[in-house]
């Protein structure tokens, strides 16, 4: 999930980019996630598991793509001088 994130943030550029990506890599996650855990979880506990994906998941996802979207911007800045 995390060099999907990496490879679709350098095919859409931009500092928006980074929550779009994230956003949307872990809903995709989240989504076939809770399906699976809901349907063997008798407890109910599986709706912590799925907030608790979604924040770390989340700010996992979006911070790997600002130090991408960083190193990315140095490389250019670089080049062009």
């Amino acid at each position: 999930m995390a060099v999907a994130a990496v490879v679709a943030f350098h095919w859409t550029r931009g500092a928006w980019a980074v929550f779009v990506l994230a956003g949307a890599g872990i809903i995709g996650f989240a989504v076939p996630w809770t399906r699976d855990a809901a349907a063997t979880d008798e407890s109910g506990m599986f709706v912590v598991g799925l907030l608790l994906l979604l924040a770390g998941g989340g700010l996992g996802l979006t911070l790997l793509l600002a130090l991408t979207n960083a190193v990315t911007s140095r490389r250019q800045s670089r080049r062009n001088r």
